[in-house]
């Protein structure tokens, strides 16, 4: 088998390979003599087949198939040969095809880029620092009594924050439009769940008042025929709502799933979680700015092929997400925006790949525990679901990922510089939480 390698435009490598003609026409032979021992012909006892009957018959189909099987093992072999790491499935073209003469095909391919790290040391990490104040924790457990509140009818004009109960009838030059009433509505004044002005407009309203709100929705409104015209909406108040937040007591932390514990342990917990929460979010702000920086100060050429798949898979998970219909020419047009992410993203793991090979990274079992530990801590039964991480491959293998991650940062961190920056507890972890698209 003779091998040649040429290098086309990028990551793209063209096999050139011959297979003698005896290796072809020996493994012909050799399957027509097999078929003549089994082969059962009208004319012909079972197994007293000829063989040139059996070539005649069935020589092209046993010649696609010998061809394709030496192709692929050829293929094979040549790529082990030449040391090279394809990341996408070959394009071959078997070319002409002639008994008793040389099998030469092509292959074209990409492959994995050669990575090579620039200095560590060249790199400047943002070193995230934020505390947990009392007034944080106050908050939470606000937003934890407004989740549970209860709207309570009161008599008087409605505020902002207010629930109302309305009826109402859009008109857009005295006509009636799809979506335009509505009754028994229940309306929080400020939740913008309604065109600008409409919320606005009942304030100071109360029960049974009668409004009507001039007003125009937005020239890029999701409706395209309602975009940008003027409506008049008639409204009836019938009942104005305040939202009565729960005490904090017994019967409000069972809410949360604390069973025979006193108030005092649940804002403790609260707080512990609050602590856990943090620190989470100055690692994951640490890990965000070390890999843009890792990505910044190193070149990596990304294999096409594996853009394109993974811009497919964004494309498919939007499809779904939001449904088919229509969609098209919006999946178009974001697909240079998926490219983009997904050109980041598989330069980054290259990058990070690298780096673990490189330095023998491994995520031992003794951390996987105790992350998966750290994680159930938040939940009332911490060991259902500790159990639950090691029954599911799929998630057992995330959390193995993560500490990969986390070593290789500390890896990277070794040698970088950082900077510290000041966060309060509420922008770190709205930054946090917006991580992930990295």
């Amino acid at each position: 088998m003779q091998v040649s390698v040429e290098s086309l435009s990028g990551l793209e490598r063209k096999l050139t390979i011959t297979v003698p003609a005896d290796r072809i026409e020996g493994e012909v032979n050799n399957r027509i003599q097999k078929a003549t021992k089994t082969a059962s012909l009208n004319g012909f006892r079972a197994g007293k087949v000829p063989a040139r009957i059996i070539r005649q018959r069935y020589g092209d189909s046993i010649l696609n198939e010998v061809l394709g099987e030496v192709i692929q093992e050829s293929y094979f072999g040549a790529i082990q040969q030449e040391e090279l790491n394809p990341v996408s499935e070959p394009v071959i073209d078997p070319g002409a095809v002639e008994m008793g003469k040389d099998v030469e095909f092509t292959a074209v391919f990409e492959v994995f880029p050669e990575i090579t790290l620039n200095d560590f040391s060249d790199l400047e990490v943002e070193n995230p620092v934020a505390e947990l104040s009392q007034e944080d924790q106050d908050e939470l457990i606000e937003n934890l009594r407004k989740q549970k509140a209860e709207w309570v009818e009161v008599d008087r004009e409605a505020a902002q924050g207010d629930q109302v109960k309305i009826d109402f009838e859009g008109s857009i030059d005295g006509e009636s439009f799809e979506g335009g009433s509505g009754e028994g509505v229940d309306l929080e004044l400020g939740g913008n769940t309604m065109i600008d002005g409409f919320e606005a407009g009942l304030i100071g309203a109360k029960s049974g008042d009668e409004k009507a709100l001039n007003l125009k929705f937005p020239e890029d409104y999701k409706t395209e025929e309602l975009a940008g015209k003027a409506v008049l909406f008639s409204v009836k108040v019938h009942q104005v709502n305040e939202s009565k937040l729960p005490e904090i007591d017994e019967e409000f932390i069972k809410e949360f799933g604390f069973e025979d514990k006193t108030i005092a342990e649940f804002k403790e917990k609260l707080k512990t979680n609050m602590e856990r929460e943090l620190e989470n979010a100055m690692v994951s702000q640490k890990k965000k700015s070390a890999f843009e920086q890792l990505v910044e100060k190193n070149e990596v050429e990304v294999p096409k092929a594996l853009v394109e798949r993974e811009v497919a898979q964004y494309g498919q998970q939007f499809s779904s997400q939001m449904g088919t219909e229509g969609m098209s020419e919006v999946i178009d047009t974001l697909m240079d925006g998926f490219r983009e992410t997904a050109e980041r993203r598989l330069k980054l793991s290259l990058l990070v790949g690298e780096i673990v090979r490189e330095h023998s990274i491994e995520a031992d079992a003794a951390r996987v525990r105790k992350k998966i530990e750290e994680t159930a801590s938040a939940y009332p039964e911490p060991q259902q679901v500790i159990e639950w991480y090691y029954n599911n491959d799929k998630e057992l293998a995330s959390v193995e990922s993560a500490i990969l991650e986390e070593l290789v940062v500390e890896k990277l961190l070794e040698s970088a510089k950082t900077v510290d920056k000041t966060y309060n507890y509420k922008d770190l972890m709205t930054q946090s939480a917006d991580n992930g698209s990295f």
